[in-house]
């Protein structure tokens, strides 16, 4: 939709299919990948490397990468509406931090 950031598009799965299972550009997508979600290659299974990343990115909601952002920024808190919508949704003017407590 218009609101979602890097869907998952047939092009670019072929695209990563197509260029992240054979050398050398394997390893320009190990460069890439790990940028954003850590490096670890050795934990990769190169033989499978290339259909493991095709559901990458799998797409976001504005939202999803607002409230990411604000969790980053402020703390691991529910969705920041605004002033005027957090009282209406928590009864206060911020958003509350989540119950962790209650994980068991």
């Amino acid at each position: 939709g218009i609101y979602e950031i890097l869907p998952r598009t047939p092009r670019m799965v072929y695209n990563v299919k197509k260029y992240c299972t054979r050398q050398p550009e394997q390893d320009y997508c190990f460069d890439f990948i790990g940028s954003f979600y850590g490096e670890h290659r050795a934990n990769l299974d190169r033989e499978h490397f290339g259909e493991q990343v095709s559901y990458l990115p799998a797409g976001a909601s504005l939202r999803t990468v607002h409230h990411f952002a604000q969790v980053f920024n402020y703390g691991f808190h529910m969705y920041d509406y605004g002033m005027k919508v957090n009282k209406l949704k928590y009864n206060s003017t911020a958003p509350p931090a989540y119950p962790l407590q209650r994980i068991t």
